[in-house]
Parts: structure tokens; C-alpha cells; sequence
């Protein structure tokens, strides 16, 4: 039985592939920002307010 060995085989790969998924998604995001980074960031702040707002105050009515 090598159950250590194979979690070890599993944390490595585990590594590698969120310092891949990162790096991916690092360049990915300067990418967008330098191009678009005020519109998305006043539709996310928009979305994250109504959402909030929704979730603050259940439904009254």
C-alpha cells in the first residue's frame, strides 16, 4: 500500500496545476484590465451592490 506516496504524487501535481490555472488566469487578467478595466469594474461593483442590497434586505413586499 502506498497511499503517502500516492498523496504525494497528488499534492504535486495539485501545485503545478494551480501555478499553471494562475498563471493563465494572472495574464488573462492584466490582458482584459489594460483594455477594459473601468467598465468592468463599475459592472462588477454594480452587480456586487445589488446583490448585496438583495441579500441585506429580504423581499418586504
Amino acid at each position: 500500500m502506498t497511499s503517502g506516496h500516492g498523496r504525494l504524487d497528488w499534492g504535486i501535481v495539485a501545485i503545478f496545476v494551480t501555478i499553471y490555472t494562475g498563471m493563465i488566469l494572472g495574464g488573462f487578467y492584466t490582458a482584459v484590465t489594460r483594455q477594459a478595466l473601468p467598465p468592468v469594474a463599475l459592472s462588477l461593483g454594480a452587480l456586487a451592490a445589488k446583490a448585496l442590497q438583495a441579500r441585506a434586505s429580504p423581499q418586504r413586499s
